[in-house]
């Protein structure tokens, strides 16, 4: 009887076993799906991609403890991760930093409006170290996503004041306290410039053309719609209506997703009609297993990919789960280095990219 009863919750073990590992593999699935379907048809599938990396190590690890234990069912994780060869290198590299300099070197940045420092600088103290990068890093083009004048509301004279050597191109709207928006400096001589300023929203987008080496090169600085929500403010707010919050969260989470797709077919519209080559890069408030990623991935290289090491989040709050800034490029260029600077001034890592110019005659044309 004793021997009977071990054999039954051996089987019943098994059992649950093989369901817990059906279902993480089937979850991992619908990650590498989400990322083709457009999530204004079906805003759920945007979570998974929110949640591919913890999916991938729980995989990971039922396909080790199986293996240890020996269970036949280690196909189960094994068959889902598989496909993960091809996706896994989006968020984690395996190669050591490089600090090669190119002889282009490109920074992009979400500044949130400079209040947004996890170690609590004040505006000032963040924006005077944001500066102090600039100045540090000395990158030709810098893409900065919310930046704000400080007060102020002449964008232009405040610019010239603090970044000098740069050329400028913004766009930004004026609240009553100050001027807000995108910005992009550049070394390069600027011939053209424009802005997307996207429908029923803060959002936006702006570019610039600049001749790089003899050729004419349009420079996007995106930024995508994002869910609004503060995790800070959210937590707060569910000690103390748990329902309101949640309610207010799905609807910013919803309209978020469903918004951002039309701002990236704007974008690839404009990308698409211009002759020139395209450099893109800003917050696209999306991973890389997203619809947004992979629209826009279609006709460029990600210097991440290309040059970076470790992981590559760059929203230092849920660390090391999203990557969500990017600087994508075209093949006129080649990456040497791509590094993501732990610096704590907004809620947002900058990063920065050095690349190289590749001679005609060694490359195939893309946009």
């Amino acid at each position: 009887m004793v021997g009977k009863k071990k054999n039954r919750n051996k089987s019943l073990g098994g059992l649950a076993l093989m369901i817990i590992m059906l279902v993480a593999a089937a979850l991992l699935v619908v990650c590498y799906i989400s990322g083709y379907l457009n999530p204004a048809k079906s805003w759920l599938l945007t979570i998974f991609g929110i949640i591919y990396l913890p999916l991938f190590f729980i995989n990971a690890l039922l396909l080790i403890w199986a293996l240890i234990r020996r269970y036949i069912y280690f196909i189960i994780p094994l068959v889902a991760l598989l496909p993960s060869i091809f996706w896994v290198g989006r968020y984690y590299q395996f190669r050591k930093e490089s600090d090669e300099e190119g002889v282009m070197k490109v920074m992009s940045y979400n500044v949130g409006h400079f209040e947004l420092s996890p170690d609590e600088l004040s505006q000032r103290e963040s924006f005077d170290s944001i500066v102090r990068l600039v100045d540090q890093e000395q990158p030709d083009i810098v893409l900065f996503q919310e930046f704000c004048t400080l007060g102020g509301h002449d964008t232009a004279s405040f610019i010239d004041e603090n970044f000098k050597g740069y050329g400028k191109v913004y766009y930004a709207y004026d609240n009553g306290a100050n001027s807000t928006g995108n910005v992009i400096l550049t070394k390069f001589p600027i011939l053209e410039k424009g802005v997307f300023d996207f429908e029923e929203s803060a959002n936006l987008a702006i570019y610039c053309d600049c001749e790089i080496n003899g050729e004419r090169i349009r420079i996007y600085n995106c930024h995508f719609q994002s869910y609004s929500i503060s995790l800070s403010r959210m937590a707060a707010d569910l000690r103390v209506n748990y329902e309101e919050t949640m309610k207010n969260t799905e609807k910013k989470f919803k309209t978020g997703i469903s918004m951002r797709p039309k701002q990236v077919d704007q974008i690839m519209e404009d990308i698409l009609k211009s002759p020139y080559k395209s450099l893109i890069g800003g917050d696209f408030n999306d991973t890389p297993m997203s619809y947004t990623y992979n629209k826009i991935m279609r006709y460029q290289k990600d210097s991440f990919k290309e040059a970076g090491c470790g992981f590559g989040s760059t929203y230092s709050v849920l660390w090391p789960l999203l990557r969500i800034d990017y600087i994508l490029y075209p093949t006129v260029f080649e990456a040497v280095s791509h590094r993501t600077l732990k610096e704590n001034y907004s809620d947002h890592y900058p990063i920065v990219a050095s690349f190289d110019y590749i001679d005609s005659h060694d490359r195939k044309d893309r946009i």
